[in-house]
């Protein structure tokens, strides 16, 4: 027998992992190198981005932050009550959390890449050398975890 998902759940499933990006990318701040005397804003001949960040101010950056992770708990708390109460199969999860972390190495990767830095951005290298597979990796099995859930949700015995 399959249960059904309630449409509110699906809505927060993908509301959860559509701001997990954002809230990470705000917590995890702006990593352009820190040298004193130097200042990336305005010696920009001294600094090299890997690509440019998005032009938003600082108070814009917290004011999404914090938007989006008040709708981030929200919408974890939803799945959590709709798991609990039966209207979201608790098998949906673990490609749900792997779509959460594919979000979380998302806005890590857009802190990373956009740093300003002097001299080559390691970091940047070093995400897309590790975080390319790892990405992969992560998607494959929530890709495997979704085809099981559609296929394996059958209580019936087989035979």
């Amino acid at each position: 027998m399959r249960l059904r998902t309630s449409p509110r759940a699906v809505v927060a499933a993908l509301v959860l992992i559509l701001s997990t990006p954002v809230v990470v990318w705000w917590a995890f701040g702006n990593q352009d190198d820190r040298v004193p005397g130097l200042d990336p804003a305005h010696d920009q001949h001294a600094f090299s981005r890997t690509f440019d960040p998005p032009a938003i101010s600082a108070g814009t950056e917290v004011m999404i932050g914090l938007i989006a992770t008040v709708v981030l708990v929200a919408a974890a708390l939803t799945l959590v009550s709709a798991t609990r109460s039966g209207r979201l199969d608790q098998r949906w999860w673990p490609p749900i959390v792997g779509c959460v972390g594919l979000g979380a190495i998302a806005g890590i990767a857009e802190r990373t890449l956009t740093a300003a830095t002097i001299g080559a951005n390691i970091d940047a290298g070093m995400l897309v050398l590790f975080g390319t597979p790892m990405v992969a990796f992560i998607a494959l099995g929530s890709v495997v975890a979704t085809v099981r859930v559609f296929r394996f949700t059958s209580t019936e015995p087989r035979g």
